[in-house]
């Protein structure tokens, strides 16, 4: 009896301490450049509310390719504020794009992932 009620403890305190953290709530998760020219600038940007109960920081990004550079909010985003991830593609990489970026945070939801979608036409 005295393991189920530290099991019970211990599983208890995990879920409650999940729950006091902050929350990073995307407008939306996939962003679409559709057809680019080679050579053009194009720039995505993921806006995201802390809608938890502690404040939010992003710690890393990461990104499956090489073609995509990222901005992030420096500071820790306070319950109920927003931030911003700006991801900037070189349109150099011809072809589809289909990449994944990884933002990782000290918030509940502590991993999220942002497509990028589109496709570089080759230079004319």
């Amino acid at each position: 009896m005295k393991n189920f009620t530290i099991i019970f403890l211990f599983t208890l305190s995990a879920f409650t301490s999940a729950q006091d953290k902050g929350t990073m709530d995307f407008k939306s998760t996939i962003y679409d450049f559709g057809q680019v020219a080679s050579g053009d600038k194009v720039q995505a940007v993921f806006t995201f509310t802390n809608n938890g109960k502690k404040s939010v920081k992003i710690l890393n990004i990461q990104s499956t390719g090489d073609c995509i550079s990222s901005e992030k909010t420096e500071k820790e985003i306070a319950v109920g504020e927003s931030g911003q991830i700006k991801l900037t593609y070189d349109t150099n990489c011809e072809g589809p794009i289909r990449s994944t970026v990884t933002v990782f945070s000290d918030a509940e939801n502590s991993a999220q992932a942002l497509k990028l979608r589109g496709r570089v036409l080759p230079k004319s």
